[in-house]
């Protein structure tokens, strides 16, 4: 059993959605601040972003996913801690380097909110589909079982997401204001000002790209599109606090409800939910799904884009991503990326 599962006076696992060595980065002891309640709170990383049972039992023949999360957890963990330590990933050995977009990967699909977005996906996809085929009064809802399936289904391809970490450009932000970075129960987020309408902007491989993670309260890890930043310096200063309000905002706004800091002091937290109030659904759609007709299929088109800039249901014409269709089936087949 890893880490990051043990087993509860109920006799049910409590498995963690986002790891515990990760969450000590910002103290053995954690503020918390839930935004569906308006409530602060003490709290340890033993204790929360976990589920009870959360994984389920066994997938597929596989004793659920602790052997795996396991061993990818130590290696994680070093990696982890040298990138703190050298505030660089391009100081980091090739093994390293890969833990960390393993990482990434794995870390951006586990979370609640990435169950509750495939489950979304799957019952959207479906009934647009099907519209023809199923009366307008019968719903595929998927049921606890079948939406943790279909969660644990795509967090088994971790390594395919991880290729395309790989091949991004990285920098470290380095906070130098007193108010401290924070993280959440799903502390990957994404921003793009390169405004690709039509289409959604926040795909991993749209052109304009930004993945942030941050690392402890004074470190913030950027995965940005290898085109346009790729002259971007791998260490930059944050001076201003409109910089860190603005990165807080996003593990807000990311988060499924809880999010998470190294002292109570939750600035702005309250005005932003206030300017912000769908942000405090655990139930709101990031997405949209439209269906798509070629000359020879049918097809389903997600956009997801900045609450700035909403989707507007139109005629799609082409996508400019930084990767070519077949680039990832590419990069797989590497063998440095399995050494």
């Amino acid at each position: 059993m890893s880490e990051n599962s043990r087993i509860t006076k109920k006799g049910k696992i409590k498995q963690h959605f986002v790891p515990q060595f990760y969450l000590r980065n910002f103290g053995t002891e954690i503020h918390c601040f839930d935004k569906k309640k308006d409530v602060k709170f003490k709290s340890t990383p033993e204790n929360v972003a976990a589920k009870s049972d959360f994984y389920g039992g066994e997938y597929e023949g596989i004793p659920s996913l602790e052997t795996v999360f396991s061993q990818l957890e130590g290696n994680h963990a070093i990696a982890m801690r040298t990138l703190i330590e050298k505030q660089n990933y391009y100081k980091l050995p090739h093994e390293q380097k890969l833990a960390i977009c393993e990482f990434l990967a794995f870390q951006y699909l586990r979370t609640e909110e990435s169950r509750k977005g495939i489950t979304r996906l799957t019952e959207e996809a479906y009934n647009l589909l099907g519209a023809k085929i199923i009366p307008e009064n019968l719903k595929v809802k998927l049921t606890e079982k079948g939406s943790i399936d279909m969660h644990l289904k795509t967090m088994t391809d971790y390594r395919r997401l991880a290729v395309l970490f790989f091949n991004m450009k990285f920098a470290i932000f380095l906070n130098k204001t007193e108010i401290p970075f924070w993280t959440s129960d799903n502390p990957i987020s994404k921003q793009n000002e390169y405004d690709t309408n039509p289409y959604g902007n926040l795909g991993i491989v749209n052109k304009g790209i930004e993945i942030h993670l941050p690392l402890t309260p004074t470190l913030c890890l950027y995965a940005l599109d290898p085109t346009l930043f790729c002259h971007i310096p791998d260490l930059q200063k944050v001076l201003t606090k409109q910089h860190v309000i603005r990165e807080n905002f996003l593990q807000l706004r990311y988060s499924t409800r809880f999010v998470y800091s190294n002292t109570n002091r939750f600035h702005l937290i309250t005005s932003m939910l206030k300017s912000n109030p769908h942000l405090r659904d655990d139930s709101r759609s990031d997405f949209e799904v439209f269906v798509g007709h070629g000359k020879n299929a049918t097809y389903l088109i997600t956009s997801e884009r900045n609450d700035r800039w909403p989707i507007k249901n139109r005629i799609m014409g082409e996508m400019e991503t930084w990767v070519d269709p077949d680039f990832v089936d590419q990069l797989n087949n590497n063998k440095k990326y399995d050494e």
